[in-house]
């Protein structure tokens, strides 16, 4: 990587199509950072060439075709609508959280903080009731100790066992005090077995 020069960079950044120049030179100084963060960059200065501008409008017709198109394709249909009804970046669209929605007052709209736009300033996007529409179900945030805590819960709920076998069963430690799970080392196996 040290014989590596800005001429090498150049060639191979001329064998790219230009719309891809700017992806590729990002590619190469990574591996160049990789490969020894202590050795100077030869790509530093280098500027990839931008293709043209894309100036291709999709007629209504066509959006249509899109919007019906991805009909039943659980979240990329979600994300494709929602990018035909707000204009939104992809990125903007894709990474959406719900923190960054507000449905409790009108107006109704997703608000994005300057870390998540590319122009690096807050943005501000009013939601149509169909855009609301296409927003996906919150989903109920769970963990596996849920599963723990809740199993334990409804077993004591339900009177299945004593507490002190219910949480012997899970493997915690038997006894309200601490001077109690010091001296009382059962483990309660037939009572646990009665109770599975």
């Amino acid at each position: 990587m040290g014989n590596l020069t800005k001429a090498d960079i150049r060639a191979v950044l001329s064998a790219v199509p230009v719309g891809n120049q700017g992806h590729c030179l990002c590619f190469i100084r990574q591996i160049i950072r990789m490969a020894d963060p202590d050795l100077p960059d030869p790509s530093q200065g280098i500027r990839a060439a931008h293709g043209k501008k894309r100036d291709r409008v999709l007629s209504e017709r066509e959006l249509a075709v899109i919007w019906h198109g991805v009909a039943g394709m659980a979240d990329y249909e979600k994300i494709i609508r929602l990018l035909v009804l707000t204009g939104c970046r992809r990125e903007e669209i894709a990474g959406l959280q719900w923190r960054e929605i507000n449905l409790d007052t009108a107006p109704f709209q997703i608000e994005l903080s300057a870390a998540r736009t590319k122009q690096k300033r807050p943005h501000i996007i009013p939601l149509s009731a169909l855009a609301i529409a296409q927003l996906p179900q919150p989903k109920a945030h769970r963990t596996i100790h849920d599963i723990r805590r809740s199993v334990v819960t409804h077993a004591n709920e339900l009177g299945l066992a004593p507490p002190h076998v219910i949480e012997s069963w899970i493997g915690h430690s038997v006894g309200q005090s601490r001077i109690a799970g010091i001296y009382n080392r059962a483990s309660y196996l037939a009572e646990r077995r009665a109770f599975t």
